[in-house]
């Protein structure tokens, strides 16, 4: 049997070892559970099976001379499309974009790869008229975290990543 000689110690301890474990669980649950990610994607998530997918990622930034104006075009960190898990890119999309693995489901990946529509666009659509064409929306309402999956703000390289698989935390609102 233990003596315990110093019982207010012994009670300093023991609260003290419990505070750090306690302060450990919610660090590992909140970065387990996507601590920045959307909740609409996280809601969506619980509507099907998560399968794995391929999501083709713009990592370059838009030229500033061309024929397009750069306002028109997907800006680093957009979700251009998901694909299977089997889908073959050609070099050029391996050299210009980011590929890599997630795991989610079908009603995230239609979630991620929808353009935006503004509140006026929707009350247009319902009265059935024409939405104004004045409005810029951006192409996309989701992104990719790159600095999370380790890409550096300067690095513009394409490339296919697929070593590891990615979960819905990297995904986030724009």
């Amino acid at each position: 049997m233990i003596k315990i000689t110093n019982p207010k110690k012994f009670i300093m301890i023991n609260v003290a070892v419990l505070a750090i474990l306690a302060i450990a669980a919610m660090i590992f649950f909140h970065f387990r559970s996507g601590g920045n990610s959307d909740p609409a994607v996280s809601k969506a998530g619980k509507e099907g099976k998560k399968v794995e997918m391929k999501l083709l990622v713009q990592i370059a930034p838009p030229p500033t001379k061309g024929r397009t104006n750069p306002e028109e075009r997907f800006k680093r960190g957009d979700i251009v499309l998901t694909a299977l898990p089997d889908a073959e890119f050609s070099r050029a999309e391996k050299e210009g974009f980011l590929i890599i693995k997630v795991k989610i489901n079908e009603a995230q990946a239609a979630l991620i790869t929808a353009a935006p529509k503004s509140a006026q666009a929707e009350l247009d659509q319902k009265e059935n008229e024409i939405p104004p064409l004045a409005e810029k929306l951006p192409r996309r309402r989701y992104a990719v975290d790159l600095a999370q999956i380790g890409i550096a703000p300067d690095d513009f390289q394409g490339r296919e990543i697929n070593d590891k698989i990615y979960g819905e935390e990297i995904i986030v609102l724009k």
